[in-house]
């Protein structure tokens, strides 16, 4: 294992809405009524999405239950609906409460009327996914409550606390058919019954989860039973995502009033949820779309392509290697890899050091180890803030081990932000096909949104130096 990466520097200026976990990106097999099999994947997230076949047309089911052609793969106008779907939360870290306060969350497990929790999938086994030490169960690395901590440095450390399942009034249709724009009709509906029957059944006292003493729950997390749609579900099933009761109520997804949405004296708004089941799998779900999602209610927003213009290969998004893209399904969701540095710092939990006070030559230890330091660059020379409204690099070094152990490669990684307050608050970074505001700097120049083990440097292709910011890195090798 390669635990540090070695590079020579030289400067130029030497004289000087709704946050939804993105589709599962595997081709899955889908059967035809007359037996015959096709290939087809799914493309976007729960405000827009569609299904493609290997020929890259999409394809639908038809009222027979075959998969057709239906055209070219559309180019959807998704960005009027996720703005008006968008919750403000450039700022939302503060609305959890301080980070190193390791504040509690409750985390609610579902039943619909007709779709059940497995017996394996008991409350006990649930809340060792989410807050045990260790945490193995088919291949983990570990809880909920571990990456966090792990990211962090232990200056976050959620206590989640589990209750259920409860069953829902209604079948699992009612939440989560489609409506007429491709949207859950009612998810908010299942979030509001939920707490009401956590409240009567499990006696949850709601006044333990308002940190900030806003009038308002933090947030509360829906364990929902079965598959959701992202990664292979019925189009019936719930789409995981993040999103406020408030906005569900005024668009038409959640029928109950503000004051049917209060338990406790407090309102019931910021939420999120996932499934229990893998879609593509049917087992246990892994932490990943959890974490994915949880990084929304943290403050964070999507960085796969939310503009849904383009395909998985054209979107340069950082794919595989972000958490808040589709990294949330390395090693089958089980291995979440790490925050990004600039991710890390947005939290306040790593600083990084910026490369003009820095001797010529470094050694970066690998993320996830002792000691491990990431850089920032820019033309200014001087350390910048995370939100500083300007382009900026950073690089670190990633191996495939602990949460990294599935990423797509190992080495120097670039990343390229471009902070812009108004996209983060609109979860916009990476809506402009072509032009992310938040990437991998791939050492090929030919970036996808998949990630692959060329983006690196020296990566796959053996690519030993690169020019970023003004500073010319070269003989970058791992040892």
């Amino acid at each position: 294992m390669k635990t540090k990466l070695v590079i020579l520097i030289a400067s130029l200026f030497a004289a000087l809405s709704v946050m939804a976990v993105p589709a599962y990106p595997g081709w899955q097999i889908k059967t035809q009524p007359d037996g015959t099999q096709i290939e087809v994947r799914l493309h976007g997230d729960e405000i827009c999405h569609y299904w493609t076949n290997r020929e890259g047309k999409e394809v639908k089911v038809d009222d027979k239950g075959f998969w057709n052609v239906v055209g070219e793969q559309p180019a959807p106008d998704a960005l009027a609906e996720r703005r008006k779907k968008s919750p403000r939360f450039v700022n939302r870290p503060n609305r959890v409460g301080a980070v190193n306060l390791a504040p509690r969350g409750l985390v609610i497990l579902a039943d619909f009327a007709d779709v059940a929790y497995l017996p394996s999938n008991s409350q006990e086994e649930m809340n060792k996914m989410m807050n045990a030490g260790s945490y193995t169960h088919n291949g983990a690395y570990g809880s909920a409550r571990k990456y966090f901590s792990d990211q962090s440095g232990g200056a976050y450390v959620p206590s989640f606390d589990v209750v259920g399942p409860v069953t829902l009034p209604k079948n699992c249709a009612y939440y989560g058919e489609n409506n007429s724009k491709g949207n859950d009709k009612y998810p908010g509906d299942m979030v509001v019954e939920a707490c009401k029957l956590a409240k009567a059944e499990w006696n949850v006292d709601f006044t333990q989860y308002d940190n900030n003493n806003d009038g308002y729950v933090d947030f509360v997390y829906i364990l929902y039973a079965g598959k959701g749609e992202a990664d292979g579900g019925a189009a019936t099933t719930v789409w995981p995502h993040n999103w406020d009761l408030e906005s569900a109520a005024y668009w038409g997804n959640c029928t109950y009033s503000k004051s049917e949405r209060k338990i406790d004296g407090l309102y019931i708004n910021d939420y999120a949820c996932s499934a229990e089941l893998a879609g593509y799998t049917g087992e246990r779900n892994g932490i990943g779309t959890l974490c994915h999602e949880f990084g929304h209610v943290l403050g964070l927003p999507d960085y796969y392509d939310t503009g849904q213009g383009s395909n998985l290969t054209e979107s340069r998004t950082p794919g595989a290697w972000d958490v808040m893209d589709i990294g949330n399904y390395n090693g089958n969701g089980n291995y979440p890899p790490n925050y990004s540095i600039h991710e890390k710092y947005f939290f306040g939990w790593q600083t990084p050091v910026n490369l003009g006070a820095v001797p010529n030559a470094l050694n970066i230890k690998a993320v996830g180890g002792e000691n491990a330091v990431a850089y920032q660059i820019n033309t200014s020379n001087k350390l910048l803030p995370a939100t500083e409204e300007t382009a900026q690099y950073y690089i670190e070094n990633r191996q495939q081990t602990g949460w990294d152990l599935h990423l797509p490669g190992h080495g120097l990684i670039v990343w390229y932000v471009d902070f812009k307050e108004d996209k983060w608050r609109n979860n916009e970074p990476n809506s402009l096909a072509g032009s992310p505001s938040y990437t991998v700097v791939s050492a090929t120049g030919n970036r996808t949104g998949l990630g692959t083990a060329a983006d690196p440097f020296p990566g796959t292709r053996n690519v030993n130096r690169c020019m970023v910011a003004g500073k010319n890195l070269t003989e970058i090798k791992e040892g």
